[in-house]
């Protein structure tokens, strides 16, 4: 042995790694290249779902905003239109209410005339007026006015449930 020996020198870690003919390293190399692809496939279909899923759930808080508007407009809308309807009604009614007593004083009228030409001696006395009072109380007895609303089965039983 020569007196100079050198001392053991170990293989770097990269050259164990690496293997002899280097097929470790470019085996580490291609499960990086496997391992990013499948992180980037990942990413992106967690991606694709959650936008997937943010407009379905944006599309179903749209369509309920949209509900509880179409639901508070068709509310003012038919309370707009069930005003109209009760003032025209009570409009109706006091129309009708004139015209009833109209009536009944053309009533009276009419009766005494006719009394007053078939019976002008008992009209001159007290007991004529009681006679027409009586005669044009009958003609007067009828009913209180009604309005009488008809409407589709449909819409009934449709208003019955709300």
């Amino acid at each position: 042995m020569n007196g100079t020996s050198r001392p053991y020198l170990p293989p770097s870690i990269g050259a164990l790694m690496a293997g002899e003919d280097g097929s470790a390293a470019a085996r580490r190399q291609a499960e990086d290249r496997m391992r990013n692809a499948a992180f980037d496939a990942g990413r992106k279909n967690g991606l694709e779902e959650g936008l997937v899923q943010g407009r379905a759930d944006g599309a179903a808080m749209a369509g309920a905003e949209a509900a509880r508007h179409l639901d508070a407009e068709a509310a003012r809308r038919s309370s707009q239109g069930a005003n109209l309807a009760a003032r025209a009604l009570e409009a109706l009614l006091t129309a009708r209410a004139e015209d009833r007593r109209t009536m009944d004083a053309d009533t009276r009228a009419a009766v005494l005339a006719a009394l007053e030409a078939v019976l002008p001696t008992l009209m001159a006395r007290a007991a004529g007026a009681e006679i027409a009072d009586l005669v044009v109380a009958a003609l007067n007895e009828r009913g209180d006015d009604i309005i009488l609303l008809t409407a589709h089965p449909d819409t009934l039983e449709a208003m019955r449930q709300e």
